[in-house]
């Protein structure tokens, strides 16, 4: 697939994952679900990914289950609460990605009742996994104290770590608050 050390190819490569699939491997079963979503080594068909994912997701693949729930939301009728369930999945299984949408859709009160502290929490578990955009949302949070304690220097810190990850939003935020010095020592020049 990736071309490392042979010639790139996309069906071979979907001809060893469809291999692995049938014999049940989970990672086989995800490979060919990612393969019928992009359309590599075969034409792309989102019902066929989807039922790949199925597949995978049954065999506890976090990333099958946070691509169901993209699919989910991706329909022409969205099912926040079908989106929640199979992002909270992905997220116990330890996908950073989930963990980030999951939080959007508890702040937001979509696919179950509004939650601002476990939004928080699972915010924080996609920023400590480096989730840019979980980093900026956990530092406004944190800045204005939605669903956690208030921590001006915390959010600072945050807003930093995402600055230098070059999110633009996470720049803007840090300069006002270092020409304001609300969390972080007034500094124009910086």
């Amino acid at each position: 697939r990736d071309g490392s050390g042979v010639k790139r190819d996309l069906n071979a490569a979907l001809h060893w994952y469809k291999l692995a699939a049938e014999r049940g491997d989970r990672n086989g079963l995800f490979a060919v679900a990612l393969a019928a979503l992009r359309g590599e080594g075969m034409a792309q068909d989102k019902a066929a990914a989807k039922q790949w994912f199925e597949k995978a997701a049954a065999k506890g693949h976090p990333g099958a289950w946070y691509n169901l729930g993209v699919l989910t939301l991706e329909n022409e009728i969205q099912d926040f609460r079908l989106a929640a369930d199979q992002f909270r999945k992905a997220a116990e299984g330890g996908s950073a990605d989930a963990a980030y949408s999951l939080a959007v859709l508890l702040k937001e009160g979509k696919g179950s009742e509004r939650n601002l502290p476990e939004a928080a929490k699972w915010m924080r578990r996609a920023a400590d996994d480096n989730i840019s955009a979980a980093i900026v949302e956990l530092a406004i949070m944190t800045f204005n104290g939605t669903g956690l304690e208030k921590d001006e220097a915390e959010a600072a810190k945050l807003f930093r770590k995402a600055a230098w990850r070059n999110n633009p939003i996470a720049m803007n935020r840090l300069a006002r608050l270092l020409v304001a010095g609300r969390g972080v020592e007034k500094n124009l020049t910086e």
